[in-house]
């Protein structure tokens, strides 16, 4: 399903009216079922409690959206607002399951980032939502560690704030902890190369 849709991002340059026209087609598809998606997350959200659920479906869910996003960031644009709340890792899930989903929502986050408005990106950047991915890096360690950082390193990226970004005072800050913390060597390097994303 991802290399289908990746194709569809690919062949916008230098293409023909009709494959420009097939293009047009199969983006407005993927829409449909990115919106079609979202409504069963919110049939699930309204049903699960009072059930039997490992959390797997919620899983699924996530990564399938994660999925369209890598494809075309643009399908989850005006859904985001609807998933920033899976940051909180507060889903009931068990530990392994609940790393999967705050992953997925911050990868999300990377790839939408960049195509949002300064008003929303200054929203994202100053408000739960930094700190709610700058919590996820200490409650899950390496399991989200990457995804998270790279959040923070686009929102700091696309940020208007330069040297003040409140994004990157997250990355220091969170780079300091892991360095009193002693951590193994993965963690700095990861945390410098984020560090060198913002710099460049």
């Amino acid at each position: 399903m991802k290399d289908l849709l990746l194709s569809v991002d690919n062949e916008k340059k230098g293409q023909s009216k009709e494959n420009n026209d097939r293009t047009k087609s199969a983006s407005a598809h993927c829409q449909e079922l990115v919106d079609a998606t979202m409504e069963i997350l919110l049939d699930y959200e309204e049903n699960r409690y009072g059930q039997n659920d490992d959390g797997q479906m919620l899983v699924a869910i996530i990564s399938s959206l994660g999925s369209f996003c890598e494809a075309s960031p643009a399908l989850l644009m005006k859904h985001l607002d609807v998933l920033l709340p899976y940051l909180k890792a507060d889903n009931g899930l068990s530990r392994e399951k609940e790393s999967l989903v705050v992953h997925s929502i911050c990868k999300i986050i990377s790839l939408v980032a960049p195509l949002l408005k300064k008003i929303d990106m200054k929203r994202l950047e100053n408000g739960e939502t930094r700190i709610d991915i700058e919590k996820i890096t200490y409650k899950f360690g390496s399991a989200t560690l990457d995804s998270a950082v790279a959040a923070l390193a686009t929102l700091a990226n696309c940020s208007s704030f330069g040297e003040k970004s409140a994004a990157k005072k997250s990355i220091m800050k969170i780079g300091r902890e892991y360095k009193n913390r002693n951590v193994s060597g993965f963690y700095l390097i990861l945390l410098k190369r984020a560090q060198f994303l913002i710099i460049s």
